[in-house]
């Protein structure tokens, strides 16, 4: 969805974002949504999320905080809040030396 609504978005991450959303839709109003084919589908949605959040500038964000999880044992949610916050701060600075 960040792809979707974000300000930059191209054609491919539109089409990643969308794809994804089906993928989801499909596995999530299964009656078996653990089944070895919903488990493929969903393997797929995170490489075609993923390709979309690069389309649109959203990839580093989520990388680094992807890595931020893993490295310090965290909730990969907080320290997406983490690494959005150290963003805007230093993209703060950046527009008032500007």
């Amino acid at each position: 969805m960040k792809s979707l609504n974000g300000q930059y978005c191209s054609a491919i991450g539109v089409a990643h974002s969308a794809r994804t959303i089906q993928l989801y839709c499909e596995v999530f109003l299964e009656e078996n949504m653990m089944s070895d084919e919903n488990r493929t589908k969903l393997m797929k949605t995170l490489y075609l999320g993923g390709g979309a959040q690069a389309t649109c500038y959203a990839g580093v964000c989520h990388t680094f905080s992807a890595w931020r999880s893993e490295a310090l044992g965290h909730h990969h949610g907080v320290d997406k809040c983490i690494t959005m916050y150290g963003r805007n701060v230093f993209m703060d600075r950046g527009r008032r030396a500007w």
